[in-house]
């Protein structure tokens, strides 16, 4: 009697061996140190940069020919102050844009001043359209600052003209700490700012208003008669007393 051996069928797939198995996956390695987006850029040759230098310099340009623009937009923008909480409009706006008005430059202003600072800023509250508080730098003169000899005189002779009354206002400009440099116009439309310099109140500034005779004119006039601040021997101009200070 013969015993018959079935052999493994050819398909049959032969087990792998225990040494056969998949091997462990390698741990996930960091990205090495100088491989950042940053690094790359750095990296690039001159020739990459020059289209992204072209760009920055077209949206900048775009950005300062559109200041005056943008400083109406903040100003409408304000208005949402009074429906956010104070922590997130003190995000948006820094505290500045919140505190006062902005307007653009060529626009008229009226209202009423309600505290004089010093020989040439003081803070007007407006009437008409837009009722809003404005602080204001005058256009072309610079007076002693407060804690200088003649600052206090100063300020008093322009509470004296301006305090409590209703003026008018030319908005030349905003300066950098937000302020409307204006011309300002009392009673009788009479030219502050000209009265502040022809009566020794203030200096002729002439960096921020070159070319305005008058106003030159008028200094001369205070220094030969020697009215207000000329008739120290050797008065300081507040431009240098602010240079002196920072220093």
């Amino acid at each position: 009697m013969t015993v018959r051996v079935n052999k493994l069928s050819s398909t049959a797939k032969p087990r792998k061996p225990a040494s056969a198995k998949r091997p462990p996956k390698r741990p996930a390695t960091r990205r090495k140190k100088g491989h950042s987006l940053i690094s790359q850029l750095l990296k690039w040759p001159l020739r990459h940069w020059k289209p992204v230098l072209l760009l920055v310099l077209f949206l900048l340009g775009g950005f300062i020919s559109n200041l005056d623009r943008g400083a109406r937009y903040v100003s409408r923008l304000r208005g949402l102050k009074k429906f956010l909480p104070e922590p997130v409009a003190e995000l948006i706006f820094p505290p500045e844009y919140l505190a006062f008005g902005l307007a653009t430059q060529g626009e008229e202003l009226f209202g009423t001043v309600t505290k004089v600072i010093d020989g040439d800023t003081f803070i007007m509250k407006s009437v008409g359209g837009r009722e809003d508080s404005y602080k204001v730098r005058m256009w072309g003169i610079d007076a002693p600052e407060s804690s200088q000899e003649f600052g206090t005189t100063s300020a008093d002779a322009l509470s004296d003209k301006i305090l409590n009354r209703a003026i008018r206002l030319q908005v030349a400009a905003t300066d950098r700490y937000s302020r409307q440099v204006c011309r300002v116009f009392g009673d009788n439309e009479e030219d502050i700012n000209l009265y502040m310099v022809k009566n020794g109140y203030a200096w002729y500034y002439r960096d921020y208003a070159d070319g305005a005779a008058y106003l030159e004119q008028a200094e001369a006039e205070a220094r030969r008669n020697k009215r207000g601040l000329w008739t120290y021997p050797a008065p300081q101009p507040p431009w240098e007393y602010r240079k002196n200070n920072r220093d």
